[in-house]
């Protein structure tokens, strides 16, 4: 439930802290600047805090609109926090700079991020009519220096903050913070003066925090609620209470509780214990399309279905459909947001971001594919409810949370390979870009795996732990 951004934050403001209590610092004068995460840092500091007085990011930054279509415009995790665009896009963010002095440098062909085409239409020109806002009934003196400007760099138009750049910087802050007397536009020649690395390194304290241990930290109090010692009226208020917790953190979507429609498959093949699998692709309203398998050996009952979901797809539940056309059952394998063949072909952890910065979950989404088509399945049988068996962590916790919302949608769950708590998420390094529905933004404050498994009753559930 805490964001990395704010550690960025934090330690900027405690930068200008230190910097405007200094005896030579002019706190009139003040101005940031950086290239890459750098820039980012300049518009983040630059935006929320008014003691700096004018801001030049290079290369730092651009819209959503270019970070969605271009996968170079994404940027880092901390670029893309939870939430971000559902309250501010970066177009807004530069908007907070006015009146402030403002210049975004940007290169041609940038081999790393926000090409200036792009950056500077999605964050420059759409900021213009704000400033000249500010303009109106000052006297033409006042408006004769560009406060709002921009500058491309063609040579060598890559990703860098070389002599062009920099003398675009000198040009700018020079018109606003010197007299004209003492003006030096020229990049000046400071060869002698730069440091080596091994130079400027310096020794930290062994106990210094990192993002790891800042979240080991955190954790340890978490979740703030636990459920009472036993049964009773005391329970049914804590799971009543929790569950509204889980749906506020979770954001499941009620609007995918349609009618899947399924569209077959050409071309599948797929045997297990002598049944062909039937592929269809299921149509989730307008929005969502999942691929499904369904193995049913003729004369089987087609009141008992197991719904199989597993981190790496089809293959990997092969297993488990020869031990429901064992038992006479049906079988069902099904692919949600981020597990199998619905992992994009480069990674979940770009769409993961988009979707979390602009206030919905991955989890959410994923919970609300698996109760659609849970209710699809039950639907279409008669008899016993449906039973549920996932293999892995993934898909494991997004049907342990879809129980803890909805515990009537199942009748029995089965988690194979998943971990007994979130915090192992930490402990073993599982990494965001690898698996970004486990982060759900605050979840871990709500609910850890225990308070779900009290959440999911009176659903059957069976964990099997896997050492890893």
């Amino acid at each position: 439930g805490r964001a990395g951004l704010s550690v960025f934050y934090l330690e900027l403001k405690r930068g200008l802290d230190i910097l405007c209590s200094h005896k030579h610092a002019d706190r009139d004068r003040i101005a940031v600047t950086g290239l890459s995460g750098g820039g980012w840092q300049t518009i983040v500091i630059s935006s929320l805090d008014t003691r700096v007085k004018l801001a030049a990011p290079n290369a730092g930054y651009c819209a959503l609109g270019p970070r969605i279509e271009y996968r170079a415009d994404t940027g880092d995790l901390e670029q893309n926090p939870t939430d971000l665009v559902s309250v501010a896009d970066y177009v807004h963010l530069t908007a907070l700079l006015a009146p402030r002095p403002a210049l975004l440098i940007y290169n041609a062909k940038d081999d790393c991020c926000f090409p200036a085409d792009r950056a500077l239409a999605s964050v420059y020109w759409p900021v213009v009519p704000v400033y000249k806002l500010f303009e109106r009934g000052e006297s033409p003196a006042a408006s004769d220096v560009e406060r709002f400007a921009n500058h491309v760099n063609h040579d060598p138009g890559t990703h860098n903050y070389l002599k062009d750049n920099r003398e675009a910087f000198y040009r700018f802050i020079n018109r606003h913070f010197m007299p004209a007397e003492k003006r030096i536009d020229e990049d000046l020649p400071v060869e002698n003066e730069i440091r080596s690395s091994a130079a400027l390194a310096i020794s930290y304290p062994p106990d210094n925090a990192n993002f790891h241990t800042l979240a080991a930290d955190l954790m340890r109090s978490l979740p703030t609620s636990k459920p009472p010692a036993s049964d009773g009226k005391a329970m049914d208020r804590w799971r009543e209470g929790t569950r509204k917790a889980l749906r506020e953190v979770v954001r499941s979507e009620s609007d995918l509780a349609v009618d899947p429609k399924p569209v077959n498959v050409a071309g599948f093949s797929d045997v297990v214990k002598g049944v062909a699998g039937r592929a269809s692709a299921l149509r989730l309203g307008d929005r969502w399309t999942l691929p499904v398998v369904v193995y049913e050996r003729k004369g089987a009952r087609t009141d008992r279905t197991v719904l199989t979901i597993t981190d790496r797809g089809m293959a990997d539940a092969r297993d488990i459909v020869a031990e429901a056309l064992g038992r006479g059952e049906r079988a069902v394998v099904l692919d949600i947001l981020f597990t199998g063949d619905c992992v994009p072909p480069r990674g979940a952890g770009h769409w993961a971001q988009m979707i979390g910065t602009v206030g919905r979950r991955p989890l959410g989404i994923q919970v609300s594919q698996l109760r659609a088509v849970a209710e699809w399945i039950e639907r279409g049988q008669t008899g016993k409810p449906l039973r549920v068996v996932t293999k892995g962590r993934v898909a494991g916790l997004a049907a342990l949370v879809c129980a803890a919302l909805y515990p009537q949608s199942f009748d029995s769950l089965e988690l194979r390979e998943m971990d007994k708590s979130l915090k192992d998420l930490a402990a073993s390094k599982v990494t965001y870009i690898s698996s970004p529905s486990l982060f759900c933004f605050g979840l871990l404050a709500v609910a850890d795996i225990p308070e779900l498994l009290h959440l999911a009753h009176p659903t059957k559930v069976n964990m099997q732990h896997t050492e890893r």
